[in-house]
């Protein structure tokens, strides 16, 4: 990237930057501290902000209007006549810009946002996060202050003082789980983007597809909920989705790490045992999450035992246990779908007698899954 000058206002806000090679970028601040213009080598571009201090508009020769829900997902430029689509990962990162079926421009990021891939036909500055990148420093614009994705620091002090003793830090150190936008404050981004997806009455299908992944990235992560809360949330994301998004998702968590992370915490409630102890261990589903042809029906019967318990058994601890990894069988399974069809057939509505009897034979099993 080279040398640069930078001058700063006397709200230690870039005002200028001049870099080794001769490129000039002045910026233009308003009376709430957003650039509302700037200019890139003596060409004039302006901005217009939304309430959430988002851009809505640019004027470069003529006025572009950006539509944005929880992200920014298409541009229209009437004079132009150009209307654009914006394709977002998880984190808010504009992966693909369409215009119909033509894919115009690709984008991929390291984790701190720096691009590592880039194929671009038509201009655009909006990058990792759906921020602001300025072409000729390198760095993104966060309202208070710019990112150097680079070196992975803001390249200004934070004048918040509550969020971390290092002022220059970016995110925490954790830029998968962590947004800034205002330069201030590191935020829970996929917890944000969920709050901005629940807000919406209706949901695209790719967007009930990005909802639900982020919270199965979140139950991974954190792995601090118990079965009850696990149901709640289950109830809560299919209520939004329905069942065939929902289960498709959380069978793609990376159940080992998430077992590792509900063992951490306590919440696992099978034994738990040390790897080396086992041959080729991995995390195990005591009732498969999903069976081959000749298992399908066998999995699907006992699924709905758990399920009329109110126990998840894709996420729910009951039904996961360290284990060698010693394929999935049909005579391993079918002893487990006897013992939970005993118990519906005996009590099939739900009682908490019932979840305790269908947590035992779950355990049970489990412990005879390690030993295999």
């Amino acid at each position: 990237m080279g040398r640069a000058i930078y001058e700063y206002n006397e709200f230690n806000q870039t005002t200028k930057v001049e870099t080794f090679d001769g490129n000039i970028q002045i910026n233009r601040y308003d009376a709430e501290g957003l650039r509302y213009e700037m200019e890139e080598n003596g060409r004039l571009v302006q901005f217009i902000f939304n309430t959430n201090r988002e851009v809505i508009a640019e004027k470069e020769h003529t006025w572009t209007s950006y539509i944005r829900t929880s992200e920014l997902i298409a541009s229209s430029n009437e004079y132009d006549k150009t209307f654009y689509h914006y394709a977002s990962d998880e984190m808010g990162s504009i992966t693909h810009i369409a215009q119909g079926i033509d894919i115009l421009n690709q984008y991929e990021y390291d984790a701190w946002g720096e691009v590592v891939s880039q194929t671009e036909t038509v201009q655009n500055r909006f990058k990792f996060n759906g921020q602001q990148l300025d072409p000729i420093t390198q760095q993104y614009y966060l309202r208070a202050r710019y990112y150097n994705p680079v070196i992975a620091r803001f390249t200004q002090e934070d004048t918040y003082k509550g969020d971390g003793l290092n002022l220059y830090a970016y995110c925490r150190n954790n830029p998968v789980m962590y947004v800034d936008p205002s330069g201030h404050e590191s935020l829970c981004n996929k917890k944000v983007r969920i709050e901005a997806y629940e807000n919406q009455a209706s949901l695209s299908e790719s967007d009930k597809k990005n909802y639900t992944r982020l919270y199965a990235s979140i139950i991974e992560i954190e792995g601090n909920r118990n079965s009850s809360q696990l149901w709640e949330l289950r109830e809560k994301i299919i209520a939004k989705v329905g069942d065939d998004i929902y289960y498709e998702t959380m069978i793609k968590i990376n159940f080992g790490a998430y077992l590792d992370n509900l063992q951490k915490n306590n919440l696992h409630i099978n034994k738990e045992i040390s790897k080396i102890e086992l041959k080729n261990p991995h995390a195990h589903h005591i009732v498969y999450k999903k069976g081959s042809e000749n298992l399908r029906q066998l999995v699907e019967s006992a699924q709905e035992i758990i399920l009329s318990v109110k126990i998840d058994p894709i996420i729910s601890p009951e039904n996961l246990i360290l284990a060698p990894n010693t394929g999935h069988s049909y005579d391993n399974l079918k002893p487990i779908v006897d013992e939970l069809k005993v118990i519906q057939d005996s009590m099939p509505d739900f009682s908490q007698v019932k979840q305790e009897r269908v947590i035992d034979v779950l355990r049970r099993y489990g412990e005879i899954s390690q030993g295999r």
